[in-house]
């Protein structure tokens, strides 16, 4: 399968690099930044542009690794192309693909960067034919042993449930950085029980695995943290909106 891959941003880094792990080698990588485009291509040994109309005649298939904004205009550029077009965003419907005669959606459900892309990812399909999924179906079979048939709404909750679970987490990373920089704490002393955090939740359900003071009632525990942050705003507001939230989560979840 011939493959072009629009966008040089992380998904397109993460797909590009995973395909080529495969043998699926991609053709080109058009970005509308060509030293991007470039970047990206020396990786997968491939050739770049940065115009739409350098797409091979003979692609047949074309990943729209871009911005959710950019999506129904590149698909509009590309609706005279012959070869499956697909986004892969997780919240752009399917419809925003149109105007391509064969389209459909090549999500991978996974947090890309290109600098430590991951090794595994399940991946979410949409397409407007059985035999356009099929196409997508088989290339997906290759990269990841988790391969659903998810359309645009059910994507939507999911994407949206997958934002919250790890930009939300990873925020509260970086603020606890900025608290253990501010305290002069030791950088690595919470290691252990991040690990054991995570490790708990791979096997349980979250709800059992809840601990600490606003699971207890401990009002005078909270009130004491809530004033040792009095000069930390942002992290005091995420303090007390997730001791509120805790005690009532276990509050309704026990009287359910």
């Amino acid at each position: 399968m011939k493959i072009c891959i629009v966008g040089s941003g992380n998904v397109a880094h993460g797909l590009g690099l995973a395909l080529n792990k495969k043998g699926k080698l991609v053709d080109m990588v058009i970005s509308k930044t060509l030293d991007h485009a470039q970047a990206l291509a020396k990786k997968l040994s491939c050739n770049a542009s940065n115009h739409l109309a350098d797409i091979p005649k003979d692609t047949e298939l074309c990943l729209l690794a871009v911005p959710d904004n950019q999506i129904s205009a590149i698909a509009n550029t590309l609706s005279t192309l012959n070869a499956l077009v697909a986004h892969t965003s997780g919240s752009t419907d399917i419809k925003a693909l149109q105007s391509c005669k064969n389209h459909g959606v090549f999500y991978p459900l996974q947090t890309f960067d290109k600098h430590h892309p991951p090794d595994y990812f399940p991946l979410l399909l949409e397409a407007n034919t059985k035999k356009n999924m099929a196409k997508l179906k088989a290339l997906a079979m290759l990269l990841s042993d988790r391969v659903y048939s998810i359309d645009s709404e059910k994507r939507r909750d999911i994407h949206l449930g997958a934002v919250i679970l790890n930009n939300f987490t990873n925020h509260l990373f970086a603020q606890i950085e900025k608290y253990k920089a501010k305290k002069n704490i030791p950088p690595n002393i919470y290691s252990a029980l991040q690990a054991l955090t995570f490790e708990k939740i791979k096997n349980n359900k979250a709800s059992f695995s809840q601990t600490g003071p606003a699971l207890r009632g401990d009002q005078n525990t909270i009130k004491t943290h809530l004033t040792l942050l009095d000069q930390q705003k942002e992290l005091k507001a995420l303090y007390a909106f997730f001791s509120e939230s805790i005690a009532l989560f276990a509050k309704t979840t026990t009287d359910a």
